[in-house]
């Protein structure tokens, strides 16, 4: 009997730099001193643009190429505000204001990959870094608004133990370099 293919659960995310982590982190801190549940650890901080789910190699490969063919877009976003999900208990970063071009990117990536057979999340994206699961209550903080100069996505594989989740960057991708 031939062995089963090994699958990576995986994702697309917007992986901010350890500056804009750690600025986020602090955002979670005071958030979970008035809401309870669960940090998410600073170095998993990130913004997922497309959830792709168990993948084999030669899915991943897929992945590999409609994303090279469909590079990012380089813009930036203003953090500004903190959101609660209550029914799953998530806390997390946004923005006020929507970001067209993010989402544009999000949904033109989703169709490519639909096109390749994926079957994903039919849901609008929405601009969200997790900071907290499990919370208990909307945490009442006041925040500093982050500038988020957003210019590369990564592609990720995520580990999941008693611990929570690790991750492993698989690949990059880079928005062009304006020349004008």
């Amino acid at each position: 009997m031939a062995e089963a293919e090994h699958r990576q659960r995986s994702f697309l995310a917007l992986w901010p730099d350890r500056e804009l982590q750690s600025a986020l982190a602090e955002w979670g801190r005071s958030c979970q001193a008035r809401s309870g549940g669960r940090l998410t650890p600073e170095h998993n901080l990130h913004a997922t643009l497309v959830f792709l789910g168990d993948l084999v190699a030669t899915q991943v490969d897929a992945v590999c190429e409609c994303v090279a063919r469909l590079p990012p877009p380089r813009t930036t976003v203003q953090l500004d505000r903190v959101g609660f999900w209550p029914k799953p208990g998530i806390v997390w970063a946004g923005s006020r204001a929507s970001s067209d071009a993010l989402a544009a990117y999000a949904e033109t990536l989703r169709d490519g990959l639909r096109r390749l057979g994926f079957r994903l999340d039919t849901r609008p994206w929405v601009l969200h870094v997790t900071l907290i699961r499990r919370a208990r209550r909307r945490p009442r903080i006041e925040i500093v608004p982050i500038t988020w100069a957003c210019s590369e996505i990564v592609l990720v594989t995520s580990m999941l133990d008693t611990g929570g989740a690790h991750y492993e960057h698989l690949r990059r991708w880079s928005a062009p370099v304006d020349m004008g």
